[in-house]
């Protein structure tokens, strides 16, 4: 295999190593995920908020404004713009990033998460939310499944990338090797 062939192999094979990371950063990571990716890229003028929503945590993105110290973050949560005071004692550390964690319902304070994995206060009723589990665990199966239709796209896609890479690579090798030939018989 000639030099030719084998940066065309090297960068079909990161090519595709970096479109199956992509792909399972997205679809096994989700949101947090990408929300943990700009906070990490902003330099410190983000923050990452863990939020106590009626119906679980979530993870968001707030701006920084003024010191990490004492300061505010500006965040959106459902269409509006909410701004919270943080102080020194209610920021932690998630893998490198700062984050604040508070609840939905008074979104003027954030609280302090000692431990990540600690269960804070939160003003989940727990009758309703035992209600909506039953009712989503029991839920009629629909035929037509968006997200199953659109992975099965996705997979399907992938595949066809990888064996025009691999038809790529091998016509390559076909065209290098009739050229050295020619040269051979000339």
């Amino acid at each position: 295999m000639s030099a030719i062939g084998e940066i065309i192999g090297i960068f079909g094979a990161i090519l595709v190593s970096f479109l199956l990371g992509a792909f399972a950063l997205g679809f096994f990571g989700g949101k947090t995920t990408i929300n943990y990716l700009k906070v990490k890229m902003s330099k410190n003028k983000k923050l990452l908020i863990w939020a106590d929503t009626p119906t679980g945590r979530r993870s968001l993105v707030g701006k920084l404004e003024g010191e990490l110290k004492e300061g505010t973050i500006s965040w959106n949560y459902l269409g509006s713009v909410k701004i919270t005071e943080i102080t020194k004692d209610n920021v932690g550390r998630f893998f490198s990033v700062n984050y604040v964690a508070l609840n939905v319902d008074t979104p003027e304070v954030c609280y302090n998460l000692t431990e990540l994995g600690e269960k804070p206060r939160t003003s989940i009723d727990n009758k309703t939310f035992s209600q909506i589990l039953v009712r989503a665990e029991t839920k009629p199966q629909i035929e037509d499944d968006v997200q199953g239709k659109l992975i099965k796209i996705v997979l399907v896609g992938l595949l066809i990338v990888i064996v025009l890479c691999a038809v790529l690579v091998f016509k390559v090798i076909t065209i290098e090797q009739v050229v050295n030939n020619l040269g051979v018989v000339a």
